[in-house]
């Protein structure tokens, strides 16, 4: 079991992300110009709207990039895990520092979840912004690491089947 699984985006998911995320940026660019009074006061229009359309608009920016210069959203080997799965993934895991890992779902979303023996440690080598992203995950009740698969072809229990195997056969090798 020396190889790596590597999981990479379907161009074809990332397609139809991508749609949706143009749609949003569309529905809150409405709100934001409309003089509609969907929340019964205008001016919050504008507050939700606009803060919509930027939050929208960062997630678009992020997928036409992954959907131009595809990246691999996974990599297991016998060093540990490459996550690239979304724009706060922390990148290279090793071994070593798998506490554990499972599958959660929030709302409709499908994650494996990855708890880490030094969350900490990891913070700091990451940029200030993925660190409070991290930081606002972690309030909200989200693993510190959490690899989103939607891009991609393969189930979330799939995978987390190979990663606990790798981790049992290479963690052991590190002890």
């Amino acid at each position: 079991m020396d190889n790596e699984i590597i999981i990479k985006q379907s161009q074809l998911k990332q397609f139809l992300i991508m749609l949706l995320a143009i749609i949003m940026v569309a529905v809150s660019i409405f709100v934001f110009c409309s003089d509609i009074n969907l929340f019964g006061v205008n001016f919050l229009n504008k507050i939700i709207g606009g803060f919509v359309t930027i939050f929208f608009g960062a997630c678009l920016l992020f997928i036409i990039i992954r959907f131009f210069k595809p990246k691999d959203i996974l990599v297991i080997d016998k060093n540990g895990i490459t996550d690239n799965s979304s724009a706060i993934s922390i990148g290279f895991i090793p071994w070593k520092d798998v506490k554990s890992s499972y599958i959660t779902t929030v709302s409709t979303q499908t994650f494996i979840a990855i708890e880490l023996n030094n969350f900490e440690e990891k913070l700091k080598e990451l940029s200030f912004l993925k660190r409070i992203m991290l930081k606002i995950n972690l309030k909200m009740g989200y693993a510190p690491v959490s690899i989103v698969l939607n891009s991609t072809k393969h189930k979330p229990k799939e995978v987390l089947e190979i990663i606990q195997k790798y981790k049992e056969i290479y963690d052991n090798d590190n002890m």
